[in-house]
């Protein structure tokens, strides 16, 4: 690697998050409070499907459940909410049926809603499989060791 290739990967070590992708943040949407949802996400893999549990720690008005498949993992179909409020201990089962993608495939759970009043977001991933070496491969990312000595790691991007 060149010396602009080190003084690049050197600033992007240095220079915060939001200097290099600052976030888009619509006028109209409400904000999310930081601190995560108060939901417990627990999921069993069945052949085929997966019986997502979520458990509410707090109540919840508004509640919107988003279920996606991710790293190639389809989701046949997610069962209408048929509520969108729940009490505090309150638990609700889903069963969602799904075609695993190839090697280590993901599957997402999003709950978004008004907890005391504020708008909180958790976002769990399951994975399920074992990686493919392509996957692995994909994973392990360059290291690179700058004229100072120092080691650093180079991860990929995800192209979508």
């Amino acid at each position: 690697m060149n010396r602009t290739g080190i003084a690049l990967a050197s600033l992007l070590l240095v220079l915060p998050g939001n200097a290099i992708m600052p976030k888009k943040v619509s006028a109209k949407a409400a904000p999310i409070h930081k601190s995560k949802a108060p939901v417990t996400v627990t999921t069993v893999f069945g052949e085929g499907k997966a019986t997502v549990t979520l458990r509410f720690t707090q109540a919840v008005e508004e509640a919107a459940i988003g279920i996606r498949g991710l790293d190639g993992l389809q989701v046949a179909s997610v069962p209408p909410l048929e509520k969108t409020s729940f009490a505090k201990g309150e638990s609700l089962t889903l069963e969602v049926p799904f075609t695993p993608g190839p090697g280590r495939s993901h599957l997402a759970v999003d709950i978004e809603g008004k907890f005391r009043g504020q708008r909180r977001l958790a976002v769990q991933t399951f994975a399920i499989g074992k990686p493919s070496a392509e996957q692995l491969k994909a994973s392990q990312g360059n290291v690179l060791t700058t004229t100072g000595g120092q080691r650093i790691k180079v991860m990929p991007v995800k192209q979508d």
